[in-house]
């Protein structure tokens, strides 16, 4: 099913109205596209087997999607997971060195045979109906991306089932420096459509886009390497200045498996990546810091 969008042709109407894709509408009849589930890891098999069970409940059809893993420094991981899932699995090593987001994304994406990639983290647990949440926006002819937010949970003990994990109550995230118990975009990422850096949005553990747009607009940057974070904003901004509509799907809502984490090293590494964030992108230092208007951010947009 695919929109007409009234009399603006896609080029008209992406430089006229920005991100709203409200136009659009996902695609509900049998499914044709298929995907790759791209998933870095850095060494906690649990969680991965965790994310590895809530993949093999998905409903989307089984012939049209696979799973690549990348090992980022824990070569084996994703190995000593191996059984009888219910979906192809690719397992990818980077070899000695750690913390390299973007290259493992890239690597992942490289290995992919599916035309969609959906971009999970390691600690991710999707729904039974996640891929199909995700994947009925690329049935509609238009250049998108989707975005799905996240429940903070703790499943430090054992879990029978997946009911079980989804019953659980959400907790203060700790890995979600603002002290929160719900993501961090929420309320604004439901104005999506009209946001004025709907990049500012994209968290790279729970989205989708195409293999050809990535490769498109250069893969994400390597240059994020080493510190944690922004290298995701950076990738889904460069793919909406591409043309790209970046679309919220609330559906696609995810569980994060809480882990330990330093929070005084990562608030390090997330500063000295927002900073070439801010070199690379000026408009995020002027949107985060309230001097910029609207149609100054949409003007770099094809």
């Amino acid at each position: 099913m695919k929109s007409t969008g009234g009399l603006l042709d896609r080029d008209e109407r992406r430089a006229t109205h920005g991100n709203d894709y409200r136009h659009i509408v996902p695609f509900t009849d049998e499914p044709t596209r298929t995907a790759s589930v791209v998933i870095p890891t850095h060494g906690n098999a649990r969680s991965l087997e965790l994310c590895f069970r809530a993949l093999d409940s998905q409903r989307y059809p089984r012939d049209l999607w696979e799973v690549v893993v990348v090992e980022d420094g824990c070569d084996g991981v994703a190995r000593s997971l191996r059984r009888s899932w219910g979906f192809p699995l690719t397992v990818v090593s980077l070899g000695e060195g750690s913390n390299r987001r973007a290259t493992a994304r890239n690597a992942g994406i490289e290995a992919a045979s599916g035309e969609v990639i959906v971009s999970l983290d390691a600690d991710i647990m999707l729904p039974a109906h996640g891929l199909d949440a995700h994947l009925g926006w690329f049935h509609t002819g238009e250049r998108v991306a989707t975005i799905g937010v996240r429940r903070f949970v703790d499943i430090s003990g054992e879990v029978a089932d997946l009911a079980e994990a989804w019953a659980l109550p959400d907790i203060v995230s700790r890995s979600n420096t603002a002290g929160r118990s719900i993501d961090t975009r929420i309320p604004d990422v439901f104005d999506l459509h009209s946001h004025p850096l709907p990049a500012q949005m994209f968290h790279g553990g729970n989205v989708a886009y195409t293999k050809a747009d990535a490769e498109s607009v250069g893969m994400w940057a390597a240059a994020f390497d080493g510190n944690s974070g922004y290298e995701d904003l950076d990738f889904g901004h460069r793919l909406w200045q591409s043309g790209v509509y970046l679309i919220f799907e609330p559906t696609a809502t995810v569980l994060h498996i809480e882990g330990e984490i330093s929070l005084p090293a990562r608030r390090d590494e997330a500063a000295r990546n927002r900073e070439l964030l801010y070199q690379r992108h000026p408009e995020f230092r002027a949107f985060r810091e309230g001097t910029a208007r609207a149609p100054e951010l949409v003007a770099g947009r094809v």
